[in-house]
């Protein structure tokens, strides 16, 4: 399948994110206008507009997941790293960088420092 990249800064509203947000649907109305309007001779552009909506989108941030509290807790980021909590939530001691890096304990950071895109484990 052809990727596309979406590149706003010609569109009306400028390339900000909340343009980015709104794009794909401001094309799949157009797309519905299409096919409403034109029946079957519009298809094909709304199929077009409706492609390129699903490329917008998926090119969309998603939302980084909520921080998992648990011990030994996982998480992955952007490029795939590891990160593992190894901070105990019944423990009174304070950890100021409790996620260490699965293959590469000499590098700790907080959760809000990691780009993470997905929870492997809530911990235990």
């Amino acid at each position: 399948m052809t990727q596309v990249t979406i590149d706003l800064t010609g569109y009306p509203e400028g390339d900000s994110p909340e343009s980015r947000q709104a794009f794909p649907a401001h094309l799949r109305s157009y797309a519905k206008t299409l096919r409403e309007s034109w029946r079957g001779s519009g298809s094909c552009a709304a199929r077009t507009l409706e492609f390129i909506a699903d490329q917008a989108e998926a090119q969309l941030p998603k939302p980084k997941p909520e921080e998992p509290t648990g011990l030994f807790a996982v998480v992955e980021d952007r490029d795939g790293g590891r990160w593992v909590n190894w901070r105990d939530p019944n423990s009174s001691m304070e950890h100021t960088e409790p996620w260490v890096e699965h293959f590469g304990a000499d590098r700790n950071l907080n959760y809000d420092d990691i780009d993470v895109v997905k929870v492997l484990s809530p911990g235990v």
